[in-house]
């Protein structure tokens, strides 16, 4: 077994061991409305869901794996696997309707996974060089 099944799998259980203060789910309830408004204001309130959605997605992350905060490549990281999914939500024919959550949820996990998994692969890669250089 390759040790990125190891740390995912850490990650995984800290993520469901993991609780926010009521204080900090503030701040998402806040920007949710910012964001609403604001999607709704260049008429394009269908997009709001979905940013919001992965807005949420990458706060979680980024608060699970905080002690990673004073190394440059896990910002790199983020502002790569954040900039990915722009295309897929601009490209996909939002709708205005009801959407069921499950399918946000859906995507919404498959993100988190995905980006937990390559943090973990590039965490324990930069891991090994600096074992190997020290």
């Amino acid at each position: 077994m390759l040790p990125i099944d190891i740390d995912f799998g850490r990650d995984l259980g800290a993520a469901r061991m993991f609780h926010l203060p009521w204080w900090v789910l503030l701040a998402p309830g806040v920007s949710s409305a910012v964001c609403a408004a604001s999607f709704d204001h260049i008429k394009r309130i269908e997009l709001a869901l979905p940013v919001m959605n992965s807005g949420v997605v990458f706060g979680y992350l980024i608060a699970l794996r905080w002690n990673l905060r004073k190394r440059i490549w896990f910002w790199g990281t983020i502002i790569v696997c954040a900039a990915l999914p722009v295309p897929l939500i601009m490209a996909i024919p939002w709708t205005t309707k009801w959407v069921a959550p499950f399918a946000i949820a859906t995507i919404g996990t498959v993100d988190f996974c995905v980006v937990l998994a390559v943090l973990a692969f590039i965490q324990s890669s930069v891991d090994e060089n600096e074992a190997a250089e020290g």
